[in-house]
Order: structure tokens, then C-alpha cells, then sequence
């Protein structure tokens, strides 16, 4: 009990913190055209600011009720990750064309899961591939490979790597390196740790700045039966 309301203030004061920068910016160039005394073009400039702002509110507010939408599964299904990872780049389809990335799978396994988790928790991983790229094309790698009675799934990229002081936070509730240069909440590695949390696993990143990221997780092995 003790740790869920830590976890669940510290879910409260983030969701304010991050929610006020984009309803001040609302407010600050509303009372801007209340005003009047813009010219057409300023005016034209704040109202830009007001849509997008209410964009990216309301894209966070999404992200909110699908992290907290994301539940421990008592009941686990054999899934095969194979096509967890198709399904979730059919969602990306669009990015990965506009992007030119190309995606390797290695033999992938069937583990203990819930399907709708692991396709969400693979199309956050495979969409951080693709817009914390480099200057090279994309390039994209998921592999697994078992360890005693789990798997370790390795989603490898080419892209701008994280600095080792930064593992363990971006993890956490709207942690972002890179603020408004890349699309984003902040909320997707949150709910990627909250999916594999909830299947008993455990999730990492093994990264260097500028030498690409593998982000890796472990899920349960489907029993023989």
C-alpha cells in the first residue's frame, strides 16, 4: 500500500507539472489575441501556438489513460512475439516509410503474455527507434535469445544513443532528453516498463551517446506441454 500511493502521488505531481507548461502557453497567447493589439500575421502566429498546444495536451492525455489502462495480467496467453512485432509495425507504417527504416527480426519465440501489451509495448520500442535517429537510414534489429526460463528481447537501433547517466530515467513519467526537438510525451518507456512489470519482467537500456541503443526485456518461456 505504502508504495502505491508513492507511486501514485508521484503519478499525480508529474501529470500536473507536465500538463501546466501546455495550458500556460494556451492561456499566454490567448489573452495575447483578447487583446487585439496584434497585427494580422501575430495573430495568426498565437492562434498556431494555441492549436498545437492543445495537440500535444491532448496527445499526452492519451498517453496518460493508456498507461494507466495498463494492467497486471493474472491470465497470460502464449503469444507469439513474431507477430506482436508485425502487428506493430502495420500501426507504424507510415512513420517507417517516411523514415526509410528497415527492420531485421531474428527467430523470435513465443512467450507468456497478453497480445494487445506486448504489439503496444513493441510499437513504443520500434517508433523511439525511429524518431531518435541519426543521420544514417534507420536501421532496426529485434532478436531474442533464452536465458533459463525467460527470454531476452533485444530491440537493437543505429540511432543517436543515450548517455549511461540517463538509463534509469527515462523510464520514468514524462522523461525526455530532448524536450521539443523530437515528438513526444515522454510517457512511452513509461508504459513499456509498466507492460513488462505487469508480465513479471524486466526492462533495460544498454546505450552510448551516439553509438545507437538496444533496448531489452524479458518475458516468460510458453511451458512445454
Amino acid at each position: 500500500m505504502a508504495r502505491y500511493n508513492a507511486e501514485l502521488e508521484s503519478f499525480a505531481y508529474a501529470a500536473t507539472h507536465d500538463l501546466r507548461e501546455p495550458l500556460r502557453t494556451v492561456s499566454a497567447f490567448t489573452q495575447l489575441l483578447v487583446r487585439g493589439t496584434g497585427s494580422p500575421e501575430d495573430n495568426e502566429k498565437y492562434s498556431q501556438f494555441i492549436l498545437d498546444s492543445v495537440a500535444h495536451m491532448s496527445r499526452m492525455l492519451d498517453d496518460l489513460l493508456a498507461l494507466t489502462s495498463v494492467t497486471s495480467q493474472n491470465v497470460r496467453d502464449a503469444v507469439d512475439l513474431r507477430c506482436a512485432v508485425d502487428q506493430a509495425s502495420n500501426y507504424l507504417e507510415q512513420a517507417i516509410h517516411e523514415s526509410g527504416a528497415s527492420i531485421t527480426l531474428g527467430p523470435l519465440p513465443r512467450v507468456l503474455g497478453n497480445e494487445s501489451q506486448l504489439t503496444g509495448l513493441m510499437q513504443n520500442l520500434l517508433s523511439n527507434a525511429i524518431k531518435y535517429r541519426g543521420a544514417e537510414p534507420v536501421r532496426i534489429e529485434v532478436t531474442a535469445e533464452p536465458v533459463a526460463n525467460e527470454w531476452v528481447v533485444k530491440v537493437r537501433d543505429n540511432g543517436i544513443g543515450i548517455a549511461p547517466a540517463y538509463h534509469e530515467q527515462i523510464f520514468g513519467l514524462f522523461k525526455r532528453l530532448h524536450q521539443r526537438s523530437v515528438p513526444g510525451t515522454g510517457i512511452g518507456l513509461a508504459i513499456c516498463k509498466k507492460i513488462v512489470d505487469g508480465m513479471g519482467g524486466r526492462i533495460w537500456v544498454e546505450s552510448e551517446l551516439g553509438k545507437g541503443s538496444t533496448f531489452c526485456f524479458t518475458a516468460q518461456s510458453v511451458p512445454d506441454n
